[in-house]
């Protein structure tokens, strides 16, 4: 783990259709809030307990041989168990970290619809954070990387 960076390993869930793509181009913050919304803003989100990434998967029920996942996945030594959850253990480079303390907005720029950060204080020129940390404010910890 880069300490530098603040990197750390987190977690991600997701719906199997989605995987692959993930595991080829990598996490997209476009695509935030399609599982179950946006409570920190449009970014890509993890957590460090898998309670909280529970939300979000889906269950892969059978296997398809149509599937490309699948096909990456399974074969002959290895079947499809029936009622598979995705859960990604990933390095996460959180860098410089604004603490969400509370529900309010102070964490943003207010003219970018929570789609970045406030400025790090003291910055020449001004550069927004690149993730937020909501810690103890529901049961679990969640990091989103803008």
């Amino acid at each position: 783990m880069e300490h530098s960076c603040n990197e750390v390993r987190l977690l991600h869930g997701t719906k199997p259709d989605v995987v692959l793509s993930i595991l080829k181009n990598g996490m997209n913050e476009r695509f935030a809030g399609s599982a179950a919304g946006t409570a920190f803003g449009d970014g890509s989100y993890f957590a460090d307990d898998a309670g909280k990434i529970d939300q979000y998967v889906t269950p892969d029920t059978a296997y398809s041989q149509a599937n490309p996942l699948h096909k990456q996945l399974y074969n002959e030594s290895h079947k499809h168990p029936g009622n598979v959850f995705y859960a990604m253990v990933c390095r996460v480079a959180l860098g410089h970290s604004v603490q969400y303390k509370e529900m309010h907005e102070t964490s943003f720029n207010p003219i970018s619809k929570r789609r970045e950060l406030c400025n790090i204080p003291n910055t020449a020129p001004p550069t927004p954070y690149h993730s937020l940390v909501a810690a103890g404010i529901y049961r679990y910890n969640e990091y989103v990387v803008f």
